[in-house]
């Protein structure tokens, strides 16, 4: 198969965080970047398909990755660890859903001189044969390259509101139907049913369009909204690959791709893809696209299980044992722990519902939290103190900062530590420690090839993450 005519750029939807993944998924830590089925993230296994296109003849360029202005560290050292380099990571500050971000990198495309197909991929689909969409991929370019906004769709195993439908109009060629009509969500019972069942299939929320179709589309749809967009990108800020889309973005109206282009356009075809395909957006979802042992069971983690069939148990930080069940979910994680059986997770909505009420942490941040430089988990805590675990990775450092209500007393457990405090610089060793009185500009960096591991002692009046002066940075944490 031969596509070398053709630049497709392809976009990863890298936004979202996954509730109903909880507690694996938090708002800090969404299950994009998270290891959900093997030893690699969602975010990962969709960058394999850039490689996997290439050896099938299409001319890929380097991704367009899209994601919340929090989420560019885990996306720059996913990318790293699997050998990519994103031509731009276009970043949000607030959540805009997914039409405003394409729009912004539609117009970045357009100053490519190919034109290139934009290829809309999101994070957490799963094919059965990814090969079998790869050659539907192909009829799909020669359809966008007869001005035509592509989707792809697959028969729907059952009637649900999981998802968004495509209905198929008239007939154009094997497998490519004029898209007659789009519902998000549609009801699916009754004399409401809106959708010829029949004529449907399930959205794969995968397209490819030319970018200069897609904004004259848009143009026709919401003229101010794009000249809105226009300002922005002309007025971003962008240190390669990062890219912050300027004002007037963040004014802008969040709307979805589907609702706010696919559902008003007249050019859109949609692709019938013959095979099998998941959203890995539910733990019974996972469980049934996991290696099972001979009980049918998907054990991940320090797990034993004695007597129980048919579940997905996932241990992160303790032993887990099962007697006698089945067909349950058990994950677990170092604060918190699901238990639901496999039919009745839809309820778990309840429990995210519950945690938002009261402002509980767990649905906010793991209890170790990842930056940057590295990470950190709080061990203890109590009136006027806090015990922390610092994790530096090598070459890392914070930034230079000071505190205004707390000092700080670092031990060096493992690693070698470089600290500065005000005009003093130390070097300290496995077992050697040092104090960072309150209102001292201060650094700790690891200067060594290994991982760094500090002991900290915060002692103060307040203890929170947002008693931080930035002096110096290597993230670009200043300009927030």
């Amino acid at each position: 198969m031969t596509n070398s005519n053709t630049q497709i750029l392809p976009v990863l939807l890298a936004g979202g965080w996954g509730t109903r993944l909880w507690p694996l998924s938090r708002l800090k830590l969404p299950k994009q970047f998270l290891p959900i089925r093997g030893n690699r993230s969602l975010f990962q296994e969709t960058l394999d398909h850039i490689p996997r296109l290439r050896e099938q003849g299409f001319d890929v360029l380097d991704p367009i990755v899209l994601c919340l202005d929090e989420y560019r560290f885990f996306v720059q050292e996913q990318c790293r660890e699997q050998g990519t380099e994103p031509s731009l990571i276009i970043t949000e500050n607030t959540p805009k859903n997914t039409l405003p971000p394409l729009a912004i990198t539609a117009l970045n495309a357009i100053t490519m001189d190919s034109d290139p197909y934009l290829l809309i991929l999101p994070i957490d689909g799963y094919f059965d044969d990814l090969d079998v969409f790869v050659q539907a991929l192909a009829k799909g370019v020669s359809w966008a390259g007869k001005n035509r906004i592509v989707t792809f769709g697959v028969r729907p195993e059952t009637h649900t509101q999981d998802y968004g439908y495509a209905q198929m109009g008239q007939q154009l060629e094997t497998d490519i139907f004029r898209l007659e009509q789009f519902q998000r969500k549609p009801d699916t019972t009754g004399k409401r049913a809106t959708l010829e069942w029949d004529k449907s299939l399930w959205n794969l929320g995968i397209y490819l369009m030319k970018p200069s179709l897609f904004l004259e589309e848009l143009e026709k749809i919401d003229h101010e909204f794009l000249t809105a967009l226009r300002l922005a990108s002309g007025n971003a800020v962008v240190d390669t690959p990062l890219y912050w889309p300027g004002s007037p973005y963040e004014t802008l109206s969040a709307r979805s791709f589907e609702r706010g282009f696919l559902e008003k356009t007249s050019k859109a075809v949609v692709v019938k893809v013959s095979t099998k395909w998941a959203d890995l957006g539910t733990w019974k979802r996972v469980h049934s696209l996991s290696d099972l042992d001979e009980d049918h069971n998907s054990l991940t983690g320090d797990v034993i299980s004695v007597g129980s069939s048919g579940n997905i148990v996932k241990s992160t930080s303790r032993l887990v044992a099962t007697v006698g069940l089945k067909e349950t979910a058990v994950i677990e994680t170092s604060d918190a722990v699901l238990v639901s059986t496999l039919d009745k997770l839809e309820l778990a909505k309840g429990v995210i519902t519950e945690l938002q009420t009261n402002n509980r942490n767990e649905l906010i941040e793991h209890k170790r939290v990842y930056r940057p430089w590295g990470s950190y988990e709080s061990i203890r805590q109590g009136k006027g103190f806090q015990v922390k675990s610092l994790m530096v990775h090598p070459k890392a450092k914070l930034s230079l900062q000071a505190h205004r209500h707390r000092s700080e007393h670092w031990t060096v457990v493992r690693g070698i530590a470089k600290v500065t405090c005000d005009d003093t610089i130390l070097t300290l060793e496995p077992n050697q420690s040092t104090y960072i009185p309150l209102g001292a500009r201060h650094r700790l960096e690891n200067p060594g090839s290994a991982e760094l591991e500090v002991i900290e002692v915060q002692c103060g009046s307040y203890l929170g993450e947002d008693d931080i002066i930035r002096f110096e940075d290597d993230f670009g944490r200043i300009r927030d």
